[in-house]
């Protein structure tokens, strides 16, 4: 299956191919929207590696966007990469990592929905891409 997403209104494709035992897949360059708790196998054919990314948590003190307030506050999330120390980056922090010998970096690239109080309640999810160095 293939997802579209929406972000800051800008239209994003997000890859989110699945098989019958749900594992999801994806490859390194491509955007990657996850929840706490949801993983991804992360996949680079051309130099035979995969490996699995999890998102552990997502922390969002961002000012919602109908709301007056005296600080902009801030996005974070905690990742997990098979066989590396779990992290926590804020939005546009990225971290670098090595898999199978490649030089890799992980980027946070936001997190959705954008906070409001209309949607307290929703589910958040983490946009991260991989790509290599």
């Amino acid at each position: 299956m293939k997802c579209v997403g929406y972000l800051l209104g800008a239209l994003l494709l997000l890859s989110c191919e699945s098989n019958e035992t749900g594992t999801f897949y994806s490859d390194l360059g491509v955007n990657v929207l996850k929840g706490p708790l949801e993983s991804v196998l992360i996949r680079d054919a051309s130099e035979g590696i995969s490996f699995e990314v999890k998102v552990l948590t997502i922390e969002d003190s961002r000012c919602m966007s109908d709301v007056v307030c005296v600080h902009a506050g801030w996005a974070t999330a905690s990742f997990e990469i098979q066989g590396e120390t779990p992290f926590v980056l804020t939005i546009g922090e990225s971290k670098i990592f090595s898999m199978n010998g490649q030089s890799l970096k992980l980027i946070l690239v936001d997190v959705v929905p954008y906070p409001s109080t209309t949607n307290q309640h929703e589910k958040k999810e983490a946009v991260f891409i991989i790509t290599r160095l």
